[in-house]
């Protein structure tokens, strides 16, 4: 178990030595490794201190990692001399200024060596190693998936296997409903459509909310939760390091005027866009009616150019975020998802709206349906799992363990949001329009089995990530929550508004319409209910609350041995190791805690739960 730092053909052999030797002088152990045919070469550092008990390393890679971050030039002052040389070769302020003096004494003072040589492209990235113990596939429990990759992983492939169970209920509902003569079109269409309303409602506040406490009772292994600085906002922080401030988060940088000037573009870039997709849609219409196309053929075209329009906005709204400036992780995350979720509302739901209830065309709306659901399957399965099971079938690798730290390093990083924001859409997307569509249920109930296996697939084929806390768990808990009541607006609304069993019993729009509010309402008042009915977490039985106190107590001495790793531009003065010291002091304590708390679960049973 060991941490990779990449080294550039900028690393200098004696720049190098005085690294290895400063780290050597912190208790950490490391080795070199130089592919040939390479200009990279990479530094393996073994874990500081193996913890008894940690078997993947989760708590040692961040304790290693957060002594890799103390390092300074201080402490040694031939690395100090092989710094400034290096800096000054690299430099674009012309170090025989004073200025340029002043900028390099203050970068070596006040910021870790580390984070210098990144800065000026000497060191590269900085990744955990898978081990050897990893297998091919997917962890049997979520418990071990939890402890090597982190909350995130756990917590997506959690939601997904809760997600496709539920799915084969309405799936089960869809097709005994799509059976001919069982039962009047429009009756089956009313059923449909008030059982997705509650499958929607119910799954998240009875199917992940009980799933989510079942899987944080199991993983009571400790995460950092402080927030990761962003490696590209390093450059961007470091440019005028003499006048600006070390302390730099989301609310000192968004007070200058260029930053403000740069977010008001990427808003405005953002509306422009956002009336490009209504745009297509009215092309689509004037298409139609001026060169009398079949209406199927226009759906079909106008459906696949809608999925390609997604993935050029997933790459504009990538390039707005970062000319905002983001400096964390989950800021850059939530501003870009945001974007991508205004972008996915406008071009997935916007054109079946136009036709429910600007133009009330009730067959074209069907159409429309069946047409969106079958093409994003079809489009999903040939860009997504073709080439995935293709690159699987192709390659003789089985496991990560013979890897080198080369191939690790060439590996992907895979990002989970993109994954979130699908199901997102599609759970959206059954609840609003499924009801018209019931085979759609049985269409996604079968692309997530596949994706189950497919996202497993890439998650072996990936770079190995920080095993850090889940920062993120609450914001998208709130994005599904927020897609499920818009689904089910426009479900009952649809339902209220073209349904001709209503139209029956009332013909006047405004009574109809007035039911459709009540429903809706109704609808509120039962999740509302059904969460009251939900144990909260300090309800749990004694027995259960011990491994959460246990483990809070631990992420805290992990959060604050991790300080340099979180927080990477600390004011401190390295004359004064009391920082050092407490680190120190920390990891002892850790150390000697992770140990009680060891031989106490060995005492007691872990229950997994392997329904999943």
């Amino acid at each position: 178990m060991s941490i990779c730092i990449t080294l550039t053909s900028r690393m200098s052999a004696g720049l190098l030595a005085c690294l290895k030797e400063a780290l050597r002088t912190r208790g950490i152990e490391c080795t070199q490794q130089r592919p040939s045919k390479s200009k990279l070469s990479f530094l393996l550092i073994k874990l500081h201190r193996p913890i008894q008990g940690d078997a993947y390393g989760t708590l040692g890679i961040q304790a290693t990692t957060a002594y890799l971050y103390s390092v300074t030039a201080d402490e040694r002052p031939e690395l100090q001399e092989a710094v400034k040389a290096a800096v000054g070769k690299y430099s674009r302020v012309p170090q025989g200024t004073k200025f340029g003096r002043d900028r390099t004494e203050s970068m070596l003072h006040k910021v870790s060596v580390v984070r210098v040589l990144q800065r000026f492209r000497i060191i590269g990235d900085i990744f955990p190693l898978h081990t050897e113990a990893r297998s091919a596939g997917l962890f049997e429990d979520y418990r071990n998936l939890n402890m090597y990759y982190g909350d995130s992983v756990g917590y997506y492939f959690g939601f997904l296997s809760v997600y496709t169970k539920w799915l084969s209920v309405p799936a089960l509902l869809g097709i005994l409903l799509s059976f001919p003569n069982a039962l009047e079109s429009d009756t089956r269409w009313i059923i449909m459509s008030v059982a997705t309303t509650l499958w929607g409602l119910l799954l998240m506040d009875v199917g992940w909310v009980t799933k989510k406490a079942s899987l944080k009772r199991q993983w009571d292994n400790p995460r950092s939760s402080l927030k990761h600085i962003r490696s590209h906002a390093i450059d961007e922080i470091l440019e005028d390091i003499p006048t600006q401030s070390l302390y730099v988060d989301a609310s000192v940088s968004s007070t200058h005027f260029g930053l403000v000037l740069r977010r008001l573009l990427s808003a405005v870039l953002l509306a422009f866009s956002l009336l490009g997709s209504c745009g297509s849609l009215m092309w689509t219409l004037h298409i139609e009616r001026t060169y009398q196309v079949n209406p199927m053929i226009v759906s079909v075209i106008f459906s696949i150019v809608r999925i390609f329009l997604s993935w050029a906005f997933m790459k504009l709204g990538n390039w707005l975020t970062r000319i905002e400036r983001h400096v964390d992780d989950s800021n850059f995350m939530v501003s870009e998802v945001s974007k991508v979720i205004m972008f996915e509302v406008f071009n997935v739901f916007v054109p079946p709206i136009w036709m429910a209830f600007v133009i009330s065309d009730f067959d074209r709306l069907s159409r429309e349906v069946t047409v969106m659901f079958t093409t994003r399957q079809v489009v999903s399965a040939l860009t997504e799992a073709v080439p995935t099971l293709l690159a699987r079938l192709m390659t003789k690798r089985k496991h990560l363990a013979p890897l080198t730290a080369a191939a690790q390093h060439s590996l992907p990083e895979w990002g989970l949001w993109r994954e979130y924001l699908e199901m997102a859409v599609q759970l959206a997307q059954l609840v609003a329009f499924g009801p018209l569509f019931p085979v759609a249920f049985v269409l996604a109930y079968v692309n997530d089995l596949v994706e189950f296996r497919l996202d497993a697939i890439k998650l072996n084929s990936s770079r190995r990530p920080y095993p850090r806390k889940e920062a993120m768990g609450s914001f998208w808990t709130n994005v599904f929550n927020g897609m499920v009541l818009f689904g089910a607006s426009i479900n009952v609304f649809t339902l209220i508004v073209h349904s001709e069993t209503l139209a029956e019993l009332d013909a006047s729009m405004v009574h109809r319409l007035g039911v459709g509010i009540i429903l809706e309402k109704f609808f509120v008042v039962v999740r509302v209910f059904v969460a009251i009915a939900i144990p909260k977490p300090n309800e749990w039985s004694e027995n259960e609350i011990g491994p959460l106190a246990e483990s809070t107590e631990l992420a805290e001495i992990v959060a604050r041995a991790s300080a340099h790793l979180e927080l990477p531009f600390p004011d401190v003065d390295q004359k004064d190791a009391t920082l050092i010291n407490t680190i120190d002091s920390d990891i002892e304590t850790l150390i000697s805690r992770m140990a009680v708390l060891r031989n106490r679960k060995s005492s007691r049973p872990v229950r997994v739960d392997s329904s999943d």
